[in-house]
């Protein structure tokens, strides 16, 4: 271990311990694997040993009870011979694909060498079937010496040597998984040997390390002291408000922007829920706003209010404030607590009202000078308008007497001409007003 790694005073006391249990936990493997490696080669190659021999007894059985009825000495029935061929199969596939019996358990084999000295040695006894079939309906032309007979008992012959082959094979498995099974028996023991020297060593350096182990301990003590000093000197000396619950939304800390807003001192607020400290309400309608430390403890996410909140202190002073909280994290990503923080915005609201004003007078303003432009235009027009009248007016009216009805019709329009003209010259007026504006 170096000396920058710090171990718990727990795990240091219990290092000793642990070299023990490593050491009971080897000694209990080794006999415990010797244990499986033993029965494991009983249970898997005794059956298979019997089977083979069982399978040789079985088919030299079957060949020794057809050959007397073939030589007349007794009668058989043939139905029992080929009982004892059947079963002879019966223990070669169970050396292949495992079975049970009354005899026990038979795990199929897995060496592909022995796989297929088995499989060829089925084949032989199926062959072997069928040829007992074949010279049994030929029994009176299957005498001793015939090519039949011939047959039948070269084909018993490969069978048994076969059948040998697949116990030679079997026997130098066995010997071969005993081998290494000493060879692991050996391994271990000596891996015993190693550990427990081992853990002889590492006591010694154990020991060794404690007074270095205090040492770095009492500075790393240190360190954390100046860091502690550091962060509170930082939080005490922002301009925003800041709050540190723990992971229940208890109050563990707030600055001094946090006191003066809430109107809780430090004293009177560790240990607080938060809702009782940080109490948040709708700007419009006052109703509660649930607080942003809850929201992150459920969602463990960080969360951002909008500027449309008020901070009730303690003493009923309604502030809007800006705030967010996020969650603060140990080890695995566990949460441990919530930091929120917070500005007073009364301020910048206020400048946010008077450039929203501004900006409505000069929208109205450009609105206005819009107006006062189409209105010019129009008025010009009109105005020409109202000339070609007047004029046309007036060259009727010297051709026309004074007394006459038409001439007093002709005074109204002129009269009337005159009102709009104006009417005209002040929308003129207005029109120039606006674009000295």
């Amino acid at each position: 271990m170096s000396k920058g790694k710090l171990q718990s005073p727990g795990a240091r006391r219990a290092y000793p311990y642990a070299l023990i249990a490593l050491i009971c936990i080897a000694v209990c493997s080794v006999m415990g694997l010797s244990f499986y490696s033993s029965r494991l080669m009983i249970t898997q190659y005794t059956p298979l040993v019997d089977a083979a021999m069982e399978i040789k007894y079985e088919a030299t059985q079957a060949h020794l009870w057809f050959e007397e009825i073939i030589s007349g000495d007794r009668f058989e029935n043939m139905d029992e011979i080929v009982a004892h061929i059947r079963q002879a199969q019966w223990y070669a596939r169970a050396m292949l694909d495992g079975g049970q019996n009354d005899e026990g358990t038979f795990l199929p084999l897995k060496d592909p060498l022995l796989r297929t000295s088995v499989a060829a040695t089925l084949d032989l006894i199926m062959q072997f079937e069928a040829i007992t079939w074949e010279r049994w309906n030929a029994l009176g032309t299957s005498g001793i010496g015939t090519r039949i007979d011939q047959k039948y008992d070269a084909l018993f012959k490969s069978f048994i040597r076969q059948i040998d082959d697949v116990e030679t094979l079997l026997q130098r498995k066995i010997d071969g998984d005993y081998d290494r099974y000493k060879r692991l028996q050996a391994g271990l023991f000596l891996s015993i040997l190693l550990i427990t020297g081992g853990a002889f060593y590492f006591q010694r350096r154990h020991e060794k390390e404690i007074g270095a182990y205090l040492l770095s301990l009492k500075q790393a003590k240190e360190v954390a002291e100046q860091n502690e000093q550091w962060l509170k000197t930082t939080m005490n000396s922002m301009g925003d408000a800041v709050v540190i619950t723990d992971e229940f939304a208890r109050v563990t800390y707030l600055n001094p922007v946090a006191a003066s807003l809430t109107g809780w001192s430090k004293k009177e607020a560790v240990g607080r829920h938060i809702d009782d400290v940080l109490k948040l309400v709708e700007e419009e309608d006052q109703t509660p706003v649930k607080n942003p430390a809850v929201k992150v403890i459920e969602g463990r996410a960080p969360v951002w209010l909008g500027e449309k909140v008020q901070l009730l202190s303690k003493q009923g002073i309604a502030w809007p404030i800006s705030d967010s909280a996020a969650p603060i994290l140990g080890k695995e990503d566990r949460l441990v607590g919530v930091v929120v923080v917070f500005r007073e915005i009364s301020a910048r609201k206020q400048a946010d009202a008077e450039r929203a004003l501004l900006e409505a007078q000069l929208r109205q303003s450009s609105k206005m000078e819009a107006i006062g432009t189409m209105a010019g235009g129009i008025a010009h027009d009109f105005n020409n308008i109202l000339a070609m009248i007047m004029g046309n007016v007036e060259i009727a009216m010297d051709d026309i007497p004074t007394d006459t009805p038409v001439r007093r019709n002709l005074d109204g329009i002129y009269g009337a001409a005159s009102r709009a003209k104006e009417l005209v010259r002040q929308i003129l007026s207005f029109s120039r007003m606006e674009k000295k504006e």
